[in-house]
């Protein structure tokens, strides 16, 4: 099992602010593709939506990278009684089952929205 591993800078951001993240992996087996993803699901009642808001492809020659996306004006992150939305960057490394995430907070002043 390969190993991938996902650090932010922080875990809270406003809307505009930069995401510094650094991600950092196994090149035992050799990797043809790694791809960090930034995106927004939903949990709770009714049907799961994820959304991806941006991609980038990082070059499997590297063991350890950081990576920049700027956080999106919308949505924010929120929690209610019957739906949630998180924001998640998500590494994923090929082929194999190299695959590692960490959820983070987009929303006004940093904070998630309480509903």
């Amino acid at each position: 099992m390969r190993e991938v591993l996902v650090q932010p800078s922080k875990l809270h951001y406003a809307p505009g602010d930069t995401i510094d993240v650094t991600v950092t992996w196994t090149r035992d087996p050799e990797p043809e593709a790694v791809t960090v993803r930034l995106l927004w699901r939903t949990s709770g009642r009714g049907d799961t939506d994820v959304a991806l808001a941006s991609e980038q492809a990082l070059s499997p020659a590297e063991s350890v990278t950081t990576v920049t996306f700027t956080a999106p004006q919308t949505p924010p992150s929120f929690s209610g009684q019957l739906i949630t939305l998180q924001w998640t960057i998500e590494a994923e490394v090929q082929p194999g089952d190299g695959f590692a995430h960490a959820d983070i907070v987009i929303g006004p002043d940093g904070h998630e929205v309480q509903l």
